[in-house]
């Protein structure tokens, strides 16, 4: 009997709580996600030993067609810096074969290849070409 009674004191208690929020419009309520996939590819340079405290990379991504896209990124000592393609690039990027290269001071610090495909489920796919 004592036990019901604590249980009963328990939702009553927890009824008027949410009696109390629901007046004051704050009633917890199951939350409404979105969510979005895309497939991006991650270029990224970094000065190993940090001998340069700060820098400019320039990333430039070409497409088979010719077409040339750039980007820069402020990098400090021997942080990673990181761009992220078609995104930061201000473009769409299209089904083929890129080539990218990294420069800093004029001088080209790295440099890669990779294609991005649509499959027959029309998703997308990013491939790292690698020599």
């Amino acid at each position: 009997m004592r036990r019901n009674q604590i249980v009963l004191g328990f939702v009553i208690s927890i009824a008027s709580v949410l009696g109390v929020w629901a007046a004051q419009g704050n009633l917890p309520h199951e939350a409404d996600w979105q969510y979005s996939e895309g497939v991006s590819v991650q270029l990224g340079v970094r000065d190993k030993n940090g001998d340069s405290a700060k820098y400019k990379a320039l990333f430039t991504v070409r497409a088979k067609s010719g077409r040339k896209y750039t980007c820069e990124k402020d990098v400090e000592g021997n942080q990673l810096g990181y761009v992220y393609f078609p995104e930061d690039f201000k473009v769409y990027g299209e089904p083929g074969e890129y080539t990218w290269k990294c420069f800093v001071n004029g001088n080209v610090v790295a440099d890669g290849r990779f294609r991005l495909t649509t499959v027959k489920t029309y998703s997308d796919r990013a491939t790292v070409i690698r020599e």
